[in-house]
């Protein structure tokens, strides 16, 4: 089905201040989410999703980057209360980074398995309305793996703040489109360090 405007969120980043963050926004300018980046610090996830507009806001979501690994371990809910937390692996399926997989338990299922979702990286797919590039390797579609329909898409704008538009088709639920854009952001930032790590 084809995604409304309140399906899309802008997602921009600010690399002026020490506290490097992302925020997620609406297509309004209204700030959803506000992401703590955190490099080099043991113990501290990789990137915190603040329900709201500063890191002073409640924490949605989670996501961690092990060292050494291409894998990724996203996390819904707040850390400090571990039994109430959600965990699933996104993991990398190619060298190139070009597909990453994941599971969700919570969504209702019509066998015994998780639905299975994929982020593979496009360029020729968009969000509605947003033009893409060939050249930009940070382009992203997400499939799911048990019907083939596409559920979601990232489209990067790479300008100075601004990271691109993130689409989301499918309707399993809040808890789902919080798992996208959390893997979403995922995905952008190993690349972003990928990036920094080829530059240095």
């Amino acid at each position: 089905m084809a995604a409304t405007t309140e399906r899309q969120f802008v997602i921009t980043r600010n690399l002026w201040c020490l506290s490097r963050h992302y925020n997620v926004e609406s297509p309004h300018g209204n700030n959803l989410y506000y992401v703590e980046r955190s490099v080099c610090r043991p113990g501290k996830p990789d990137l915190t999703l603040h329900l709201g507009p500063d890191k002073t806001a409640p924490v949605a979501a989670v996501c961690h980057m092990p060292r050494l690994s291409g894998n990724l371990k996203i996390g819904l809910g707040d850390p400090s209360r571990p039994e109430a937390m959600q965990w699933e692996d996104m993991i990398k399926q190619t060298l190139t980074a070009s597909e990453y997989r994941w599971t969700m338990a919570d969504l209702p299922r019509t066998t015994t398995a998780a639905p299975r979702f994929a982020w593979k990286r496009t360029h020729s797919v968009g969000a509605d309305g947003v033009s893409v590039s060939s050249l930009s390797s940070r382009n992203y579609k997400l499939i799911d793996l048990d019907t083939g329909e596409r559920a979601a898409v990232f489209t990067s704008d790479r300008t100075w703040s601004r990271c691109g538009v993130l689409q989301i088709d499918a309707t399993h639920g809040p808890g789902f489109d919080l798992m996208v854009i959390a893997t979403c952001l995922g995905l952008y930032e190993k690349a972003y360090r990928r990036s920094q790590h080829r530059a240095s």
